[in-house]
């Protein structure tokens, strides 16, 4: 039956051509169910994506768990995250709201299992460029969504201080209900659509990828997200001087050469980043210090996962009443949710991926541009993570750690492809 279905699914004409354009392979019912799983995640409710990803986990272990490849990246990366998991499920059963803590634990913990399947089963070239993909067409049509709200009006301007930004009343969001949310999103999918305009070999494929970047690109901008402007600046500088440090000048000129081009909303909240009167800006600022008055009694051990852990202490602390969902920032936000530990493991399993990232020896120039779109994902992603608490939408969250796992599971695919060209033996 799976081999039947997949056969009607290459010979019908348009995916037929897809197949050939974009260079995909789908060779089982379980790839193609994943493959449609990642592409709705942006678009729908996070406990339908969770029962959908148990099924998906499930039909997993049954038939791929003994299928392991070389485990040669994974050994770190892959032990940090499953420390992290550990702490991350101690630290919900021991939360002082541990009812709504645990349900956050399993959650999270369930999203955070993606990792282990993309790197398991994602173990050649085909299947990894059918993941981006299939990442990238999702993306466009939240872009296509994102569009609709600005020409529709659909928008409102809940995030923007009404006096410094008198006569802003639209402010996109997409799927994901807010427009920082938004841009973390974008963050997380731009740099590695991007990287796929000089990797693909076909022109459709190119200007597929160049238009999705575009599209990702203006909803960026009309999110408003002054944080994520400042982390897709750093994104693309990252991307530059690890494709050649020779064209930081270029980057350079046409920072200048496009602010121009951009609206006066825009700008204003460009300007606005250092405006300390800004009440968003001033809001995060008494926020985290209220989140480090209280990491002075649990910084050992945390408070537990949610918000309301969160709160339950929060206001016994914060400056001015102000209320707040989260710290604001990630790190501060792990390190009172998880304590110390948790903040140790989650640096540990950043630093280490990166690192895994950086120390690859990119054996073509595709190669280096995917690893490039990668690291500058990430940079930008975890950036922006200073300003808010990125993983606070857990959907944002479970693509977090797809992209993770899609970065080590190439990494692999690599040295593996390299290894065949020298003639090695090597066992699947």
């Amino acid at each position: 039956i799976s081999i039947s279905v997949v056969n009607c699914f290459k010979s019908s004409l348009i995916f037929g051509l897809l197949y050939k354009i974009f260079d995909l392979d789908i060779s089982s019912l379980y790839q193609l169910m994943l493959i449609a799983f990642i592409g709705m995640v942006p678009f729908l409710p996070t406990m339908t994506v969770a029962v959908i990803f148990i099924v998906l986990c499930f039909m997993f272990v049954i038939r791929y768990v003994l299928l392991a490849n070389d485990n040669s990246c994974l050994e770190q990366v892959g032990l940090y995250l499953f420390i992290f998991i550990l702490v991350n499920m101690y630290t919900g059963i021991t939360s002082i709201t541990r009812t709504v803590s645990i349900k956050i634990a399993l959650i999270t913990t369930l999203f955070m299992l993606v990792f282990y399947i993309i790197y398991f089963f994602v173990n050649s070239s085909k299947k990894f460029y059918s993941m981006v993909f299939i990442l990238a067409t999702s993306a466009m049509f939240t872009g296509f969504y994102g569009l609709y709200q600005k020409y529709s009006g659909l928008m409102d301007a809940t995030w923007l201080d009404k006096e410094l930004f008198e006569g802003v009343t639209l402010r996109v969001f997409s799927t994901f209900g807010n427009p920082n949310v938004y841009g973390e999103y974008i963050l997380l999918i731009l740099p590695i659509v991007f990287a796929m305009i000089f990797v693909s070999k076909k022109i459709v494929a190119k200007l597929y990828y160049l238009f999705i970047s575009a599209i990702l690109l203006f909803n960026l901008l009309l999110t408003l997200s002054r944080g994520c402007y400042l982390a897709l600046a750093l994104a693309f500088f990252v991307f530059i001087c690890l494709i050649n440090v020779r064209l930081i000048s270029l980057f350079i000129i046409g920072l200048f050469a496009i602010m121009p081009l951009l609206s006066d909303i825009v700008i204003s909240r460009i300007v606005s980043i250092t405006n300390f009167s800004d009440s968003s800006t001033s809001f995060r600022l008494m926020i985290w210090q209220g989140t480090l008055r209280m990491l002075k009694d649990f910084w050992f051990v945390g408070l537990g996962q949610g918000e309301a852990a969160f709160n339950s202490v929060y206001p016994l602390y914060s400056f001015n009443t102000v209320f707040a969902p989260h710290a604001h920032n990630v790190y501060l936000q792990i390190f009172v949710e998880m304590g110390i530990l948790g903040l140790i493991i989650f640096i540990g399993l950043i630093t280490v991926f990166l690192k895994t990232i950086i120390s690859y020896k990119c054996k073509s120039l595709d190669d280096k541009f995917i690893t490039a779109g990668f690291y500058a994902a990430f940079s930008g992603f975890l950036f922006q993570g200073l300003f808010d608490y990125v993983f606070y939408n857990y959907r944002i969250f479970l693509i977090f750690f797809i992209i993770l796992g899609l970065s080590i599971a190439f990494i692999n695919i690599k040295k593996r492809e390299h290894i065949y060209d020298k003639g090695y033996k090597y066992n699947i």
